[in-house]
């Protein structure tokens, strides 16, 4: 968990979004876009199964670009 919004975008969203640092615009809207659908989500009847899915694609694609920047 982050104290801040500032420890937030350091330690997570800062590595999402940007290239060569740079804000990617293309996926700050890919990320909203994800947020969105996730918070969307949440409100549906069962929405654990839904939530674990999207928790299991976000992982997936940090993994690859981790994997990839190495």
């Amino acid at each position: 968990m982050y104290n801040n919004r500032h420890d937030c975008w350091e330690a997570f969203w800062k590595e999402q979004i940007t290239v060569n640092g740079e804000i990617d615009l293309e996926q700050l809207k890919q990320e909203l876009f994800e947020y969105k659908t996730l918070l969307e989500q949440i409100n549906q009847p069962q929405p654990h199964i839904l939530i674990h899915l999207a928790t299991e694609q976000r992982i997936q694609k940090h993994q690859e670009k981790i994997l990839a920047l190495a």
